[in-house]
């Protein structure tokens, strides 16, 4: 992956020239297509994370902004910035208007508040989360279906491996359809972009029938759009 830039609930914005890993109605449209079943990739030490950015930064811009897990960059702790680590209270470059809380901690490279212990952690990650993106791959689950031309927006979707040039949501929400399987897996791969919301208003993935955000993985080859005007759910 190549860019990554995402705005959440109070816009919150980040940029990756990594791997982008993500690791969340109304029912118009309700599919069930013949597919490979998806198997979930081991996450290891990146499973605690909310946000990686590989080796690039990661920028909030917006207020109250929090990530339920951790965020992290072997970059330099001077990228990350409008954060406080929400474990040991640290300021990652904030101001009155940019404001976030990153529960799990925040784990960078130096110069402080980054430390050599938060670079190790960081560059441990980096490799589990290099390995899970190469798991859910086209070339190590391929046989992935297009269920709407790209766009997802509206659909009720059933759990396997989806594939398209591109994927956007937009026209409504997505809704996920585990079908009374906590252990459903949703793998959506596009070797290029993820477009998820419009300028009027936000989309979301609704998970239903035991479904669970833990089990949906985004393999995105160059970049990721998601609510770039704040809101939303994913």
């Amino acid at each position: 992956m190549k860019h990554l830039h995402i705005k959440g609930k109070n816009g919150l914005p980040f940029s990756s020239k990594k791997h982008l890993l993500l690791p969340i109605a109304v029912l118009f449209t309700s599919l069930v297509l013949a597919q490979p079943p998806a198997v979930a990739p081991v996450l290891g030490k990146a499973a605690s994370f909310a946000v990686f950015g590989g080796n690039a930064g990661i920028t909030n811009q917006g207020l109250n902004t929090v990530t339920h897990g951790s965020i992290g960059t072997v970059a330099a702790a001077t990228l990350i910035t409008g954060f406080h680590d929400g474990v040991t209270a640290a300021v990652y470059s904030e101001t009155t208007s940019n404001t976030g809380n990153a529960f799990g901690g925040i784990y960078s490279n130096v110069p402080a508040p980054g430390t050599a212990t938060t670079f190790l952690f960081a560059t441990q990650t980096l490799a589990d989360a290099t390995t899970a993106f190469n798991n859910i791959s086209p070339a190590i689950q391929p046989g992935g279906v297009d269920p709407g031309a790209g766009e997802l927006g509206g659909l009720t979707l059933t759990p396997g491996v989806y594939k398209s040039v591109t994927f956007k949501i937009s026209n409504l929400d997505l809704t996920l359809d585990a079908q009374g399987d906590p252990n459903a897996v949703w793998i959506f791969q596009t070797t290029a972009a993820l477009t998820v919301g419009i300028p009027s208003g936000p989309r979301s993935v609704i998970m239903t029938n035991g479904g669970l955000a833990r089990n949906v993985y985004w393999y995105v080859g160059s970049g990721a759009t998601i609510n770039g005007a704040g809101g939303g759910i994913m």
